[in-house]
């Protein structure tokens, strides 16, 4: 997928939870960025690394997005809980409805992500990626 793709995929994925939680308008921005994505509360803008594709594929980089938009709508809903229970909770029900499933979280995020059948999508051990056939996604490059 080119730049433009990924872009159209991260609106319409943002958009259609924009419109079930009812949050207001959010602008999401793929970028070719160094650092991790972040969401920015008070303009209400989301950016993904195009590293979480290169790296990850498709499906991390779904998963990328849903990891941002669920620090949105918790905030939206005035939950202030950094990476805890209440946002593994609500991350994982996201993940799901696009069939997977987070495993064995590691601080902020999760070491394993699988689809529902239990086939490894992406973990987080460079070694583990090139045998499943994903790139790196070494920053320094």
């Amino acid at each position: 997928m080119n730049i433009q793709d990924l872009q159209k995929r991260a609106e319409e994925i943002t958009n259609s939870y924009c419109n079930e939680y009812n949050l207001q308008p959010v602008n999401i921005k793929v970028k070719n960025l160094k650092t991790s994505g972040r969401v920015r509360y008070k303009t209400r803008f989301i950016s993904i690394p195009l590293w979480a594709y290169e790296g990850g594929g498709i499906y991390y980089f779904t998963a990328y997005i849903l990891h941002e938009l669920t620090h949105l709508i918790l905030h939206d809903k005035g939950v202030y809980d950094g990476h805890g229970k209440q946002f593994r909770f609500l991350e994982t029900q996201l993940l799901k409805e696009h069939d997977m499933v987070p495993l064995q979280y590691k601080k902020s995020f999760y070491y394993r992500l699988e689809d529902i059948n239990g086939n490894l999508l992406w973990v987080a051990s460079e070694k583990k990626r090139k045998e499943i056939g994903l790139r790196s996604y070494n920053l320094t490059r």
